[in-house]
């Protein structure tokens, strides 16, 4: 046995210089092609796509050098197996589907929102899709088929469930009015995303949920994690509050951390209720 199977978390501490180098490589070709300034103070939806789907070539890549030539195990066993995926793939999109617009409404019943429906634009729609299925795969990959996957090899599962969630959160600690409520959503949702790959090691159903949960939380007119982005649905809020989120969006409010919790415990018992598993 080699010294990365032995100890999997060594792997993980020489990822993070070669990591940054990376990331800001890929970010900076991202933008030259985008044709926009490093500020990104004027990106629309197709640049940010351009970015995204540089740096997700980037950061990929540098995961599949590790896996094959650090710990000499396949790229496959990052979590991509097809077989029997099919319902977990569509349970993940259903439940964000369903979590954006309950979110939405409860906002718009309590007077926490108001909505206004502009004319939709299918090229920014098509943008939006390939932005955040770039996200999701590239972020899913990282957090929980190599993150995760080492720590669970290196200690107890929900330990590693946890410290990769911190880690998860801890990556979005530099997006816009970030706030406390924010940060501990973002945590919860790294343990709601991590708990499938926790029975599983498969991937499939994180990055449907997490593709789904950052398109539909667009289209319903929310900030992404702080970030503004294309929506045919003008949102507006009356004022900021722990209840909408404010800046941060739907991820910075109380709803989005109660909808987290039903999530959790929603997806533990579909788990469990999966034979397989």
């Amino acid at each position: 046995m080699n010294a990365a199977c032995q100890r999997p978390w060594i792997g993980l501490l020489l990822f993070i210089i070669p990591f940054f180098i990376v990331l800001t490589i890929f970010s900076l070709l991202g933008y030259a092609f985008a044709g926009i300034e490093w500020d990104g103070a004027s990106e629309t939806v197709r640049q940010k796509a351009i970015i995204y789907s540089f740096v997700a070539v980037g950061i990929v890549g540098l995961i599949f050098f590790f896996q094959k030539y650090y710990y000499q195990e396949s790229i496959l066993s990052l979590g991509f197996s097809l077989q029997k995926r099919g319902p977990d793939f569509s349970v993940g999109l259903l439940m964000g589907i369903c979590a954006m617009a309950i979110g939405a409404a409860l906002l718009l019943f309590t007077g926490q929102a108001t909505a206004e429906i502009q004319s939709a634009n299918v090229q920014n729609l098509m943008y939006l899709f390939l932005l955040f299925l770039w996200v999701a795969l590239y972020e899913e990959i990282l957090f929980r088929g190599f993150i995760q996957a080492k720590l669970m090899d290196s200690m107890h599962g929900t330990p590693a469930l946890l410290m990769a969630a911190l880690v998860f959160a801890v990556f979005h600690l530099g997006n816009p009015n970030i706030t406390l409520i924010a940060f501990l959503n973002l945590f919860l949702a790294g343990i709601l995303l991590g708990l499938p790959y926790l029975f599983t090691r498969n991937l499939w159903l994180p990055v449907s949920l997490h593709f789904s949960w950052n398109f539909f939380q667009s289209l319903f007119g929310f900030r992404v994690s702080g970030l503004d982005t294309y929506s045919f649905i003008e949102l507006s809020l009356p004022e900021d509050t722990i209840w909408n989120g404010g800046l941060f969006g739907f991820e910075g409010s109380l709803i989005c951390t109660l909808m987290i919790l039903l999530l959790c415990a929603l997806t533990f018992v579909y788990l469990k209720m999966r034979k397989e598993y």
